[in-house]
């Protein structure tokens, strides 16, 4: 597994956390900007104990 892959989604998830927080007052937006955060981590997990990182 690509460890600049991993950093990109790690990249990617830090990024989704904090638009989470830009967009606290429309729910919408929070909320979606939540669940691309823990599909992504939940991506992450995944693909870091299959190869063993």
């Amino acid at each position: 597994m690509d460890i600049e892959f991993i950093n990109e989604l790690r990249a990617m998830l830090k990024r989704d956390r904090q638009s989470a927080i830009r967009f606290r007052d429309d729910d919408w937006l929070r909320k979606h900007c939540i669940q691309r955060a823990l599909f992504k981590r939940a991506t992450i997990r995944e693909l870091t104990a299959s190869h063993g990182c």
